[in-house]
């Protein structure tokens, strides 16, 4: 009787722990479900995407600044930041020119190709500002396909520039002081908006 009785606890037990590996062998960051993601046919007016399934035409854009690498948008897009830590790419006539990293400024590593830094974000939720470190090459921010075609949409601005002077950095906050240039000759191509915008989430130095 008492065979029979460990016997069936023995079974019991492992029985459990069975159902307790399969449940917690799930992957921690599952690639979402081929069949809930919608079907996007390529299309030549996309130029850039975030994530899977988020794609911005070019009637979407205000300008591209190559100077400064900045992304205007017509519009506001809150989904900024409900992506601050997705992929993004460059796409032209349906091919990927290069992709890259929104990159919180909460991580300890350091971004390995092109990056948009969100938390904070340094713009509004109308301007995207693709940064790279000085090592990393090839530099295809200012690819020659992407110039050539931002030029002929008349979408492209080569005058603005923007330089941090310095920046510190302690447990509290970020401290830097930074230079905006407008080299362009037209007034007509400075983008409105950007009289009006402001960095936020960081106690900036006094801009030179």
């Amino acid at each position: 009787m008492m065979r029979k009785y460990l016997l069936g606890s023995y079974i019991l037990i492992v029985s459990l722990l069975l159902v307790s590996c399969e449940v917690n062998n799930s992957d921690p960051d599952p690639e979402p479900d081929q069949d809930s993601i919608p079907v996007i046919q390529p299309d030549p007016e996309f130029f850039f995407k975030i994530g899977h399934y988020l794609y911005y035409r070019y009637s979407d854009l205000e300008l591209y600044d190559s100077s400064a690498h900045i992304f205007y948008f017509k519009t506001n897009h809150p989904e900024f930041d409900e992506n601050s830590q997705s992929v993004f790419s460059v796409i032209i006539n349906s091919d990927t020119i290069y992709k890259g990293d929104f990159w919180p400024m909460f991580r300890s590593d350091l971004p390995k190709r092109a990056y948009i830094h969100t938390w904070p974000f340094w713009l509004q939720n109308y301007a995207l500002w693709i940064e790279n470190r000085y090592n990393i090459k090839p530099d295809l921010r200012n690819d020659s396909v992407i110039i050539q075609t931002f030029k002929d949409r008349n979408l492209l601005h080569s005058g603005l520039h923007i330089g941090i002077n310095s920046l510190e950095v302690t447990n509290t906050q970020v401290i830097f002081s930074f230079s905006i240039t407008n080299k362009g000759q037209s007034a007509r191509q400075f983008p409105r908006k950007l009289r009006h915008t402001t960095l936020s989430g960081i106690s900036p130095g006094s801009p030179s």
